[in-house]
């Protein structure tokens, strides 16, 4: 019984070993990360960006239905309507949320970030959407995209 415990446990994502999926800006630009792992108590999201790109202003959902994120009648989300937020410029920022989820939960995850290139003096010389790698919402008519997580 251990043992399986243990196997169980090993598979967990963690801080040390978390769901990655790509920061995705302008479409077809990586420019760093959103990573997703939870304990008893709390799911972490946390949105990276790479290279000299930094976040202005990011925007958060998490529901069991990807219908249950904020969106417009026409299926396009509303980020400014999501549940979390953040406004700061930063390379790198946690979301920590209280986890009410059973283990084995599917949850449906928005990660949305306004980004910006910053030039070798940290002038702002691009400034792009980015999403969190996933299934589109509105495919066709719109790139903004969700993904889904497995409460562990």
């Amino acid at each position: 019984m251990v043992l399986m415990l243990a196997a169980v446990l090993g598979m967990a994502h963690t801080a040390d070993d978390p769901f990655v999926t790509n920061l995705t800006a302008g479409q077809d630009t990586t420019v760093g990360t959103v990573s997703v792992w939870n304990d008893a108590d709390t799911l972490y999201v946390q949105y990276e960006t790479t290279d000299s790109w930094v976040i202005n202003e990011s925007h958060l959902a998490v529901n069991t239905s990807y219908k249950a994120i904020p969106q417009t009648k026409n299926g396009n989300p509303q980020p400014g309507q999501f549940e979390y937020s953040n406004v700061s410029v930063t390379s790198d920022y946690t979301y920590e949320i209280n986890n009410t989820w059973d283990v084995n939960a599917t949850v449906f995850i928005a990660a949305h970030a306004e980004v910006l290139l910053l030039n070798d003096t940290g002038v702002g010389i691009q400034e792009e959407t980015a999403w969190g790698d996933g299934a589109q919402f509105n495919a066709g008519r719109n790139w903004a995209m969700f993904f889904k997580y497995v409460i562990q």
